[in-house]
């Protein structure tokens, strides 16, 4: 589990990274990128244990890089990664990306919205969603579907640390605390 300094830290490194990317008008590019690279360190063990292995000399993670993820990058992520091994930081490669992603939204008046739902939406709900959460949020909203069987129905929002839960799960739970409260009372009269 990563402390909150790192935290603190991966946003500190993220925004510097953002900067140089909007000096050369390259956010979009890196954005695309940092999103690449988040998945590439979660989905593969062995570049996620590689690059964190503290035995492992950095050239060879470099090398790494350069022969492997350097091919996919614009160069200047791949110098940020060069960067971040040369100084010891890639072990939170991941918490970066996300953090550049976040302010990446932030920097273009966007908002990520996670909709937990029961069910693939259609593309009419979907659309729906999005105009619900422009009124409510005032930012365009760039949603991020979990699809949850297990809320039976409705749907649960969370955006700027606020959830809106109307699933039919949450209701079942609501209903069952007031009857419980309900039959605790009625037995004590």
């Amino acid at each position: 589990m990563l402390r909150r300094g790192n935290r603190v830290l991966a946003r500190r490194y993220a925004r510097a990274l953002l900067e140089v990317a909007k000096e050369s008008a390259r956010e979009d590019v890196v954005f695309k990128d940092m999103q690449r690279v988040k998945a590439i360190v979660e989905s593969v063990p062995f570049i996620r244990a590689f690059l964190r292995n503290p035995v492992i000399p950095p050239e060879r993670k470099i090398d790494l890089v350069k022969k492997v993820l350097g091919k996919y990058l614009d160069h200047l992520t791949t110098d940020f990664l060069i960067l971040l091994i040369r100084r010891g930081r890639v072990v939170a490669v991941d918490l970066m990306a996300r953090e550049y992603e976040l302010l990446y939204y932030e920097d273009k008046g966007m908002l990520e919205i996670q909709v937990d739902i029961p069910v693939e939406p259609s593309s009419s709900l979907k659309e729906y969603l999005i105009r619900w959460c422009e009124g409510q949020f005032n930012k365009q909203p760039v949603l991020k579907v979990n699809v949850k069987p297990e809320l039976i129905g409705g749907v649960r929002i969370t955006a700027m640390d606020k959830t809106i839960d109307v699933t039919v799960r949450k209701q079942l739970q609501n209903f069952m605390n007031r009857f419980r409260i309900l039959s605790k009372y009625t037995r004590q009269v």
